[in-house]
């Protein structure tokens, strides 16, 4: 099952899904707003809300279980929640760069970033102040202060360019970020960090048969 990033439709993950199309049953789906899906009924929704979307769409169609869930950036936050929430469901996960959880971030960011800095780009965004597709993440804490199941492959896959090094607030936190993903990738002992260099925050535009070598081992974990 595929999770696009924020503010794009199932077609963001299309070069993946024709790839893993070869192997076996893929599935994709448009979060509410995008493609055929009807409107969200409010705003900003919370990240919690798109994950019990996400269990409804996989119950209504009968996709057997368990899954394995490859999440991109929200996407990639939303399937990590998932298998926390519903471990029963899951039989792997890869998140690609996914969202940190909302309070560590913004704890391991005051020390380097201005209070105006950490409003306008995480502090605001992040609590669903942005025009395409307005998400409250704040739930994202869960992952860190919750128990989470300690016997399903996962792998966080983190890449981030910063633009071709063209964006200074990304090169001023960028270390700090791929310390999220590492501690996101330690949340129990079946987790792995994969660390893509010179790719950037989509990574599988330029490197995905690393992807697709990434998910190939989560699913042999996991059999």
């Amino acid at each position: 099952m595929l999770e696009a990033g924020q503010g794009n439709g199932s077609d963001q993950l299309q070069p993946i899904a024709d790839a893993l199309a070869r192997s076996g049953l893929v599935c994709t789906y448009d979060r509410a707003g995008f493609g055929s899906s009807d409107p969200a009924d409010g705003s900003p929704r919370r990240v919690g809300e798109l994950v019990a979307d996400l269990r409804a769409v996989l119950q209504r169609k009968a996709v057997p279980r368990p899954y394995v869930l490859v999440g991109h950036s929200l996407g990639g936050l939303m399937v990590l929640l998932y298998m926390q929430r519903h471990p029963a469901d899951v039989a792997g996960v890869v998140a690609m760069n996914p969202g940190p959880t909302y309070h560590d971030w913004l704890r391991r960011l005051r020390p380097i970033v201005t209070a105006e800095e950490l409003r306008v780009n995480e502090i605001e965004p992040l609590s669903g102040n942005v025009p395409d597709e307005p998400v409250d993440v704040r739930e994202s804490d869960d992952l860190l202060n919750e128990p989470f199941p300690q016997h399903i492959p996962y792998a966080v896959m983190f890449a981030e360019d910063c633009g071709g090094g063209t964006d200074p607030y990304c090169k001023k936190v960028v270390n700090k970020l791929e310390a999220t993903q590492r501690a996101l990738a330690k949340l129990s002992p079946q987790g792995r960090l994969v660390a893509v260099k010179g790719a950037g925050h989509e990574i599988y535009l330029t490197h995905l048969p690393r992807v697709i070598a990434v998910i190939d081992d989560v699913v042999a974990r996991a059999k």
